[in-house]
């Protein structure tokens, strides 16, 4: 067994009991007492005592403790979130479950208000139940109106179903066949 350095070796008996109740938290041999620190030309021992080993073992016990609850609430919320998306609907992996298939239209319209008021609009996509409309002012939510698309051919009375933004997505009410 070579020694690192000149604290190696025990000189007398105090000194071996001494050494003895220290333990090294790593060593190159098992007659080291000490851990050293070398800083450039300069060795420093680092002792260990026996109640900084038992405050080690004390931390390193509470982080097991620690770890296995924080691992226990991970599964916990994984469970959660599989049962939430377990319950949620279904959803089409095909494009869109709808009634009607919807057609892009890209037309101008007008949308007559209660109030005698006319305001321009485009038609976004139809379908044969309702179509979706972008209004250019998105402070107009009028809940039921009429609607003239010339292109189309379509004069009647259609009823707001939802509003995203400035899109608003309308179900048909009432039409007259000619414009």
């Amino acid at each position: 067994m070579g020694a690192c350095h000149d604290w190696c070796g025990q000189k007398n008996a105090a000194q071996a009991g001494f050494l003895d109740r220290l333990r090294p938290a790593s060593c190159f041999a098992e007659s080291h007492a000490f851990q050293t620190w070398n800083e450039g030309s300069l060795v420093m021992p680092i002792y260990h005592s026996a109640a900084a080993r038992a405050r080690k073992e004390r931390q390193a016990a509470e982080d097991a403790v620690r770890a296995r609850l924080m691992k226990q609430r991970l599964d916990q919320r994984i469970g959660d979130l599989k049962a939430k998306h377990a319950s949620a609907p279904v959803r089409s992996m095909n494009g869109e479950n709808r009634r009607w298939p919807r057609t892009s239209a890209y037309k101008v319209a007008t949308a007559v208000l209660d109030t005698g008021a006319e305001v321009t609009c485009r038609i976004v996509d139809v379908s044969f139940g309702g179509m979706r409309i972008e209004f250019l002012d998105e402070s107009v939510r009028p809940g039921e109106f009429g609607l003239t698309v010339p292109t189309l051919r379509f004069v009647g009375i259609v009823q707001n179903a939802w509003t995203r933004g400035a899109q608003t997505g309308v179900e048909v009410v009432r039409w007259r066949e000619s414009a």
